[in-house]
């Protein structure tokens, strides 16, 4: 079966002498001509004496396959950034790729109220829309997993206790009734860079601002808001349907 896509222009060259319509839908039931070959089709169409062959060619849905902020919902905080990272890039890749061609293309004609003709599928581009945003995303959690197994483990407050710095700025954050009051990581987030920019507690810049002062370190905040929510005894199921959007 030769599933090879013909172009637009070899489609009406072949056919030369019928009528090429295309269409926008078309029946359910399908019947394969031959070989699924246009010659087929062109010889069936001229042994029932049809002249009109109609044409319709589906797309990749790009809206569909992009992966929205709502399908990172309930990733553990320890490999959200990294997923997060993967599905910015796999969006950024779809945006940039060119789908200006069929995915597939069907070519009929109507015989006793019934379609016979032949089918054309791009055999990348189909397996390419078939992965769900949600499938892909679960692809890229279990790459993150494989790469690092610590992220199946919850954080071990000894190993954050290691920095007195983030120590001393969750003890202070969770002693905020402000702070105890958010109930969004972005939120949180947001927060502890506001903290640490207020006048006075330049002893807290250190520990989520580079040495030089210039810009916060995301991973550094993160560590605050993770170990301020643990020591809130915050429910795990709030805590994991937080995504860091903004940053």
């Amino acid at each position: 079966m030769d599933s090879r896509m013909p172009s637009a222009d070899e489609i009406r060259c072949t056919m030369d002498g019928f009528t090429v319509q295309e269409v926008s839908g078309r029946f359910p039931d399908l019947f394969i001509l031959g070989g699924n070959t246009l010659d087929d089709l062109k010889s069936f169409a001229s042994s029932i004496g049809e002249s009109v062959v109609f044409m319709e060619r589906e797309y990749v849905d790009r809206e569909s396959l992009l992966i929205q902020p709502e399908t990172l919902l309930d990733l553990p905080l320890e490999i959200l950034g990294g997923v997060q990272l993967d599905s910015h890039r796999f969006n950024r890749d779809l945006c940039a790729m060119d789908l200006s061609s069929p995915v597939e293309t069907i070519l009929f004609v109507v015989y006793r109220g019934r379609e016979f003709g032949v089918r054309f599928v791009d055999g990348d581009l189909d397996a390419f829309r078939r992965v769900l945003p949600e499938e892909r995303v679960e692809g890229f959690v279990r790459e993150r997993l494989a790469r690092n197994t610590k992220t199946t483990e919850k954080p071990n407050l000894s190993v954050m206790k290691e920095d007195p710095l983030i120590e001393s700025f969750s003890d202070l954050l969770i002693k905020d009734p402000e702070f105890r009051k958010l109930r969004s990581d972005d939120d949180r987030f947001n927060y502890v860079i506001k903290i640490a920019r207020r006048p006075g507690n330049a002893e807290l810049k250190p520990a989520v601002m580079r040495e030089d002062g210039r810009n916060f370190i995301t991973e550094k905040v993160r560590r605050v808001v993770r170990l301020s929510v643990r020591k809130m005894d915050v429910s795990k199921a709030d805590v994991r349907q937080m995504v860091f959007d903004k940053q």
